[in-house]
């Protein structure tokens, strides 16, 4: 059995319900074969949910850690390419704070997947999910979590992969008065458990490649 962290956020802002969270539970109650799953709900705030995943990252040891967040707005499951060494955070997180200035003060400017991007959307898509690369996590709560798990892999005896799933939301989500788009949560489930099964393909191995130092 393979190790595998999976990381849901909490809900935030004016949405009581959170794509990432739902899913998470999902897959939590009916894992990919062959794989002994942990799950975790994490808060929308920046350093404590980079620090609870660290703690459970050290306690678990996991082979892979993919991390779920949710973006309104778009159709697909996005997996994201790299997470770059800035906040920039439009909006307040859950504890009010709004953070501006880098995830790591001597960190490289951004960390690329270390998982096969092109590899996890040609599965889903091969499947009938609805998937598409993503350049950047965006400068929020997300892109901190990431930019962290890859920084800290680099100071484990033990390294792990580590990926980014944004997930669009769930049709019960969506407003009366919005035209937002929504995918099934049968589906997301189904997405990110075709996506932990293609990052622990061999050719779901990213480069892992950093940038100059910020």
């Amino acid at each position: 059995m393979v190790r595998v962290l999976l990381t849901s956020f909490e809900p935030f802002g004016d949405r009581a319900v959170n794509s990432s969270l739902e899913a998470g539970r999902a897959v939590a109650a009916s894992p990919p074969p062959g794989v002994d799953l942990e799950w975790l709900v994490l808060p929308v705030v920046g350093e404590e949910c980079a620090r609870g995943a660290r703690a459970a990252i050290e306690q678990w040891e996991p082979s892979l850690v993919l991390a779920l967040g949710q973006s309104a707005g778009i159709s697909a499951v996005r997996v994201e390419r790299r997470a770059a060494n800035f906040d920039d955070s439009a909006a307040p997180d859950n504890a009010g704070n709004q953070r501006r200035g880098p995830v790591a003060a001597n960190g490289p400017t951004c960390y690329m997947a270390t998982v096969g991007v092109d590899h996890v959307v040609r599965e889903l898509y091969r499947r009938g999910i609805s998937a598409e690369p993503s350049a950047s996590a965006g400068m929020f709560v997300c892109n901190h979590l990431f930019y962290e798990l890859l920084h800290h892999t680099l100071s484990q005896p033990r390294a792990y992969r580590a990926g980014f799933l944004h997930l669009p939301l769930l049709p019960g989500q969506v407003r009366r008065s919005e035209s937002t788009p929504s995918l099934a949560l049968d589906e997301l489930a189904e997405g990110v458990r075709l996506a932990i099964a293609a990052c622990l393909n061999p050719l779901g191995r990213g480069a892992g490649v950093s940038s100059s130092a910020f």
